[in-house]
């Protein structure tokens, strides 16, 4: 709570219990990368019930993940799109999940083993996750977003793909790559006002928002641990300017 009021979040919805904060152990190997486990304590507490105590015309964008409860997650998407928000989900820890919920989410960003988990395709390269995505917009997703690691993430819709290549860096920790792009991402979505009517606007919005992303992402690597490798807004955008463009490289194919 200290460390999120000290960077200007709003701390004033945090609901407070008995039981134990949730906590994870993270072996990080010598090339940096991880493996989580994950004891969810009070997070796994939070109700459907909790869901209809929070506001919703208030806002614009829902991030939702799965480290509480799916029923509630599902509630929480289906108050979102009663009252027009976008909805974002990141299904992670990876779990099977209902068409119920998918089909309230307007922008699923996976990784590359999540997305394979709630497929059951093979997923290890573009074209793979490619295939994969396709399979869940056939499942009632609007939009996928795969993130790939060191070779950035690919944008799915019904009417593009567009692979957006990432910055190349120094790995120290890959510890909350992916909350970092995704956190980045919702940020500059939400600049565009969440996802745009018109077509055109939208496909331009979600690039950008995925190439911010995929720097957040990079610069969260390049520090030890989870909360401490979240970059500011100050810093992605020095880390952008340094490297002579605002956005990456995207290539895109019809």
């Amino acid at each position: 709570m200290d460390n999120l009021k000290s960077n200007q979040v709003d701390t004033s919805h945090v609901l407070k219990t008995d039981s134990a904060t949730g906590a994870a152990i993270i072996v990080v190997d010598a090339n940096g990368q991880n493996s989580i486990v994950l004891s969810p304590g009070a997070n796994g507490l939070v109700s459907p019930a909790d869901v209809e105590t929070a506001s919703f015309p208030d806002f614009k964008l829902l991030l939702l993940q799965l480290e509480i409860p799916t029923p509630t997650v599902l509630r929480a998407s289906e108050k979102a799109r009663e009252h027009g928000l976008t909805v974002v989900l990141n299904p992670a820890p990876a779990k099977p999940l209902p068409d119920e919920l998918l089909a309230n989410v307007d922008i699923l960003i996976p990784n590359e083993s999540e997305l394979s988990l709630l497929t059951g395709l093979t997923v290890d390269d573009i074209p793979s996750a490619e295939r994969a995505a396709k399979e869940m917009l056939k499942r009632g997703v609007k939009t996928v977003i795969v993130t790939l690691g060191g070779k950035g993430a690919l944008l799915v819709t019904g009417t593009q793909v567009t692979h957006v290549n990432t910055y190349k860096v120094d790995v120290v920790d890959t510890t909350a790559a992916g909350d970092a792009f995704i956190g980045g991402f919702a940020a500059k979505l939400l600049e565009s006002a969440g996802l745009p009517a018109n077509m055109q606007e939208q496909a331009l919005a979600l690039q950008n928002a995925v190439r911010y992303g995929c720097a957040c992402g990079a610069l969260a690597t390049t520090k030890f641990g989870a909360q401490p490798s979240l970059p500011t807004k100050n810093e992605v955008e020095n880390f952008m300017s340094l490297r002579g463009c605002s956005l990456p490289e995207a290539t895109s194919q019809e």
